[in-house]
């Protein structure tokens, strides 16, 4: 019994260091185990996995039925040899955010000071909803990031904080207690939050744009918004005689004895005010009320934006994925540990 024992235990210490360490392989690791596990069922063995926070990387435990009663756990550790039971146990400062002279910034009142904050950043809480969405779906990604996706997430990180060298970058993570290690762990997710992305942008995308073609539309506009109805009424005979609004406005502001506004757009048809959005070429239209005043306006040029455009397919991928992630976030069910 005893020899069969250290053979079963040698066994399942080599099984455990085979086991792929990603996210992404954890069902490989079930696999494999199982696999190793149903010519032992007098040890019953079950695999314990654990996901490390903000790290694409998960360890794991190994439970065996020892013959004489009792269950023997088993763990690896390929670092540094600290058993991730030990090396996650709770810290006297685990709880903490910060401490800033001598004041402890808790996690329930760090998350208090982000909702006092939610008037002036209204999205804080669903960016953080939204970030553990995509991190659900990283866990699915097998293959590890590419070394041009690292680079594209590197190269985002320190355009985002403004690093614009390599001292620059050493300097913000050792004041941040980051350190090259944690930088690395963070570009690996960010490249793959970034991959998830892109897939879902192009699954979705194509669709999104077929059923709103005419929002993806090239056009070029240019309209006055003023209160002043008779002056828009003026203007509006002049820009007809004339064929076009723009070449009426140089002499615009001795025209109006109030508050004018001029707006010219370069874009998408999404982009213009709702009277202007489905107008042919050339027309004109208004006076017609508009954000709390009257506006007069003509779309100048229209282009269909097709599946054929870059700019459209992409801006309809884009829109396509935040309306995705908005359902999903109404979907959820969340919990927030905080303080009332």
């Amino acid at each position: 019994m005893t020899q069969l024992w250290e053979k079963t235990l040698a066994s399942a210490v080599e099984l455990l260091r085979e086991l792929p360490r990603r996210r992404g392989g954890v069902a490989e690791a079930r696999s494999a185990v199982a696999e190793w596990a149903a010519s032992l069922p007098e040890c019953a063995p079950q695999l314990v996995v654990d996901t490390r926070p903000g790290s694409p990387v998960v360890d794991y435990d190994l439970l065996l039925e020892h013959p004489r009663g009792g269950t023997v756990a088993l763990a690896t550790q390929a670092d540094d040899g600290v058993p991730w039971g030990i090396d996650h146990s709770t810290h006297w400062a685990a709880h903490l955010v910060v401490t800033v002279n001598g004041y402890d910034l808790s996690y329930p009142r760090a998350l208090d000071a982000l909702r006092t904050l939610g008037g002036r950043y209204p999205d804080i809480r669903d960016r953080l909803v939204d970030h553990c969405l995509l991190m659900e779906m990283v866990g699915t990604e097998e293959e590890a990031p590419t070394s041009a996706e690292l680079q594209a997430a590197a190269d985002d990180f320190r355009r985002v904080f403004g690093l614009h060298s390599r001292e620059a970058t050493l300097a913000w993570l050792e004041e941040n207690g980051l350190g090259m290690p944690g930088f690395e762990a963070n570009v690996e997710t960010a490249a793959r939050l970034a991959r998830v992305r892109r897939r879902l942008e192009s699954r979705l995308g194509p669709g999104y744009l077929k059923d709103r073609r005419a929002d993806f539309d090239q056009v070029s506009a240019v309209w006055v918004e003023s209160p002043d109805e008779q002056a828009l009424e003026r203007l509006r005979k002049d820009a007809e005689a004339a064929g076009d609004l723009a070449a009426c406005l140089p002499g615009l502001l001795d025209g109006f004895p109030r508050d004018v506004s001029v707006r010219a757009l370069t874009g998408m048809a999404m982009e213009l005010p709702e009277p202007l959005r489905d107008l042919p070429t050339g027309a004109i239209t208004g006076p017609v009320g508009h954000g709390g005043s009257l506006l007069l306006g003509q779309l100048r040029r229209r282009r269909s934006g097709g599946t054929d455009d870059p700019d459209a397919v992409a801006a309809a991928g884009r829109m396509a994925f935040r309306e995705w992630l908005a359902r999903q976030r109404s979907a959820a069910k969340i919990d927030w540990h905080w303080q009332a």
